[in-house]
């Protein structure tokens, strides 16, 4: 399927359900700004990797996230000029693009379900709540893993996992996180903690332990 049967199918969805298109030449725009924007914004990555089940950085760029911007062919869509979801390679848009012409909106509130998504309603609650002040940071890499929360404070640069209930996964987890980030910042000082709606008093003494703060958030 080449690029006119792409287009023949987007004007079918806009006919049929309102839903209007747009058509970029990766040739005429900066990708590397197009990409900051819309896909690896604060926040909006991780939306996106729950909604696609795929990272942003790995997606788009080669060398495993570290390399060159890509980002052709991809579809997206956009609400209010914010990358609500994404379909990238030929055969994968297609496919969203038939599922789209045939279901109409319906099928957007299905992919848009994890609005609703508990580790990142958890992570905004946190944020909010001024607990830790700092610039907070999401999915941030370290050697090839990716850490949930950073929050960088005047004191100490804090590394967060985000469980909804504290569990011994998210401890060995932390203390992973935190070792992989120090190696990698050795001149800060970095503390670990665990962010969750629900503790358990015996992992949460292991916690103390091992010097991993627990943030219960009120549900």
């Amino acid at each position: 399927m080449d690029n006119n049967n792409i287009i023949d199918l987007l004007k079918k969805i806009e006919q049929k359900h309102g839903i209007p298109y747009e058509c970029l030449n990766v040739i005429e725009i900066n990708q590397k700004e197009h990409y900051k924007k819309y896909f690896a914004a604060s926040g909006r990555a991780r939306v996106l990797r729950h909604r696609t089940g795929k990272r942003v950085k790995t997606t788009f760029r080669f060398q495993n996230g570290r390399g060159e911007v890509y980002l052709a062919p991809t579809i997206a869509l956009l609400e209010s000029d914010v990358v609500e979801y994404f379909a990238k390679g030929i055969k994968e848009g297609v496919n969203f693009l038939n599922i789209l012409l045939k279901e109409g909106k319906s099928f957007l509130k299905r992919i848009y379900i994890s609005k609703e998504d508990i580790q990142f309603k958890i992570i905004e609650k946190f944020k909010e709540s001024k607990i830790l002040k700092g610039v907070f940071e999401v999915e941030v890499e370290v050697n090839k893993k990716f850490i949930d929360i950073v929050c960088k404070t005047q004191n100490c640069d804090w590394v967060l996992e985000v469980k909804k209930e504290l569990n011994m996964e998210s401890l060995g987890q932390v203390l992973v996180y935190k070792h992989l980030y120090s190696k990698e910042n050795p001149e800060k000082k970095v503390k670990a903690g665990i962010v969750c709606l629900k503790s358990d008093p015996d992992i949460s003494e292991v916690c103390t332990e091992y010097k991993v703060k627990v943030f219960v958030l009120d549900k």
